[in-house]
């Protein structure tokens, strides 16, 4: 009985796995999602002193759009700050700059 057998040069090659996806892990996303929701408690456990001077009362606002305005037109490196709050101080009145 014979027997065909392909040469080396006839057989096709064995394709070659893609090289993976660079993966890049969100830490970011998850401190932003505790800063929406638990900003508060957050400045209360990591910053008590500034935390006890703000009005809780008047409110807060946050401003990650004009902070984002702001650092994009800046000529900077990699940005670690991307969360800005706007609160009261307990003592103090809002000032604008250049007043």
């Amino acid at each position: 009985m014979l027997r065909w057998r392909r040469s080396p040069i006839t057989q096709p090659m064995p394709k070659q796995p893609p090289p993976p996806a660079v993966r890049r892990d969100d830490f970011d996303t998850p401190w932003k999602d505790v800063l929406d929701r638990w900003h508060r408690q957050f400045l209360e456990f990591f910053f008590p002193v500034a935390a006890a001077d703000i009005d809780w009362s008047r409110g807060y606002e946050f401003l990650d759009k004009e902070l984002q305005k702001v650092t994009r037109r800046a000529v900077v490196g990699r940005r670690h700050a991307d969360k800005l709050i706007k609160v009261w101080q307990c003592s103090a009145v809002e000032r604008r700059p250049g007043s």
